[in-house]
């Protein structure tokens, strides 16, 4: 049963962090939105090292209908630690989700409502059950990070990337 599995690979990936599920119109907003506008920070973190390899920032405004994305990159170093500056993937493990939340809300001057942290290993694995998701490569990924386990090797072009190698991409 497809579906069934995907919702339970879906519950997996969300893990016990806070999540929000809404669905609703302008006038019944999740507690903290302000003017129709709801942000929520969406991190997602591998399980070996517990660091956040996307980190994205989603703000809906109910009265435009509109969604709005910005991805934080990775390797944006930031004082998360009052001592020195690091990749601002590491603040998730040194911080924890509300303190992340806390301090991307102050150094980037954003109310952000909620966050929600995503599992990537179980994001491979719903990519896996639908048999792979088509993506079209810009040039050739050569990386490796043996200090994070990391080894990308991916061909330009348009293929079929299965669950490993979209996370890799």
């Amino acid at each position: 049963n497809h579906p069934a599995y995907m919702s339970h690979l879906w519950h997996r990936m969300l893990g016990d962090e806070e999540s929000i599920a809404w669905t609703g119109g302008a006038d019944d907003l999740p507690a903290g939105a302000k003017n129709g506008q709801f942000n929520i920070l969406v991190v997602g973190k591998d399980r070996a090292a517990g660091l956040t390899d996307v980190m994205m920032l989603a703000s809906l405004n109910t009265e435009q209908q509109r969604l709005q994305l910005l991805q934080i990159p990775r390797d944006t170093y930031a004082n998360y630690t009052d001592r020195d500056y690091k990749k601002i993937n590491g603040a998730y493990a040194a911080l924890g989700g509300e303190g992340l939340t806390r301090f991307l809300s102050e150094s980037m001057g954003v109310d952000i409502d909620h966050y929600v942290c995503v599992d990537l290993d179980v994001l491979g694995e719903m990519v896996d059950m639908m048999g792979g998701i088509h993506m079209n490569v810009p040039c050739d990924m050569d990386y490796d990070d043996p200090d994070q386990n990391l080894h990308i090797h991916i061909k330009a072009g348009e293929q079929i990337l299965d669950g490993h190698a979209a996370q890799s991409f």
